[in-house]
């Protein structure tokens, strides 16, 4: 049923994916230059005494980002069928993963295009692992309301 614990699990976790969309991943300022750099999920902004430059889009980041989110809310409905659920939410996991590593290598090569002084990550890094920890409730979630079943049946 929706009711259950794990769709507050998976609705967090999209949450928490759906964030990356809105805040900065990592903040930078170039060495030559007072232009810092802004990273957000898909997109970098090039920013001089609050006029931007340049903003530059990866746009495939923004549609893996997307179809991650989408398919943590689709297991949301899928709680007729417990086993599915839990292997997919497994998928889920490893894509969550796939999103880091992603992530980090789109960091990396914006940071080396430019010659930066200084970057910071924002907490919005940590946000994907943050989402994998609610999977992981989740699923443990579901195992418990199967073995539960799995009692009641026996008690027939």
């Amino acid at each position: 049923m929706i009711q259950r614990i794990q769709s507050l699990w998976f609705s967090m976790a999209a949450l928490l994916l759906g964030a990356l969309y809105f805040l900065p991943l990592v903040s930078a300022t170039i060495a030559s230059s007072s232009v810092r750099v802004v990273m957000k999920a898909g997109n970098v902004s090039e920013s001089s005494d609050n006029q931007l430059l340049h903003h530059y889009s990866f746009w495939w980041i923004n549609a893996a980002l997307m179809v991650v989110i989408l398919f943590v809310l689709v297991l949301i409905f899928l709680y007729a069928n417990r086993k599915l659920q839990i292997q997919l939410a497994y998928v889920a996991i490893l894509l969550t993963l796939l999103l880091c590593f992603i992530f980090s290598q789109a960091i990396r090569h914006v940071f080396k295009m430019i010659d930066l002084t200084s970057a910071n990550y924002h907490f919005a890094v940590l946000l994907p692992s943050f989402a994998v920890f609610f999977l992981i409730l989740a699923i443990k979630a579901i195992k418990k309301d199967e073995k539960l079943i799995q009692m009641a049946d026996r008690m027939r």
